[in-house]
């Protein structure tokens, strides 16, 4: 939802292409002789990586379970492979938000706070910003904080009163991780982030499907089943001017 995606083959170059702006004009009266613009192709051209999990059961803890173990373990495996990708992405999200942009610290997230962050991507970059990132308390603020309610119109007030969710707020729409367990958080409390589109902003590939294996320890000798998922993949940030961060001190 934040990146651009593209699926590799067996031996597809995993290459990004990048378009920058180094081509110069030139204002001349007489006797014109103009440098010429030298280019290149610019690509990025990401490390892969594993996402990885091994899922085993005793038979005993199969046999004795009142519901499908297996199948609810294949489930719960397929969730912490996308959890673990979050992981990955926030962890290069947090890098590119230092590198050019200004990080912001605020006490309370309000409108002001807001559209400064937005400016940031928008002024300087010159991108459109998407999607907007936020924990569960920076929603509260968002419900609840009076500068926000004054904000709103007042068919934005009724959506809340009646389902408690915007979708959009300032053309951004608003993802939070709230609503998982704590052990599938990936945001601290106080987090805001937010994002250009994804053609600005970067690239998740994926070298074929992920695996998900069926596994038995019988040949070892061990009365044990399980699964294993194996997927190929690369998270690159190809412009850090797509990406800001905002922290509650």
């Amino acid at each position: 939802r934040l990146l651009g995606f593209k699926p590799l083959t067996k031996g597809e170059p995993n290459q990004i292409r990048v378009r920058v702006k180094d081509v110069f004009a030139y204002f001349a009266s007489s006797n014109p002789q103009v440098i010429a613009s030298e280019v290149v192709n610019n690509y990025v051209r990401p490390e892969e990586f594993y996402v990885l999990g091994n899922v085993l059961m005793e038979e005993k803890e199969i046999m004795q379970d009142t519901g499908d173990l297996l199948d609810d373990k294949y489930n719960d495996g397929l969730e912490a492979m996308m959890v673990q990708e979050d992981r990955i992405g926030m962890n290069i999200f947090n890098k590119a938000a230092s590198a050019i942009n200004d990080e912001f610290a605020f006490t309370s997230f309000t409108p002001s706070v807001m559209q400064h962050m937005k400016s940031e991507i928008t002024t300087h970059g010159g991108i459109p910003v998407s999607t907007m990132l936020i924990s569960m308390d920076i929603w509260n603020e968002i419900v609840a904080e009076p500068e926000f309610t004054s904000w709103y119109s007042e068919i934005e007030k009724h959506e809340l009163v009646l389902e408690g969710n915007l979708g959009q707020l300032a053309g951004m729409n608003i993802i939070t991780d709230g609503y998982r367990i704590p052990s599938l958080k990936v945001l601290d409390k106080g987090q805001v982030y937010m994002f250009g589109i994804p053609d600005t902003l970067g690239q998740i590939a994926q070298r074929g499907e992920m695996s998900v294996q069926s596994v038995s320890k019988a040949n070892d000798g061990i009365p044990k089943r399980g699964w294993m998922f194996t997927s190929i993949e690369s998270i690159s940030v190809v412009n850090a001017r797509a990406v800001v961060r905002g922290q509650r001190l």
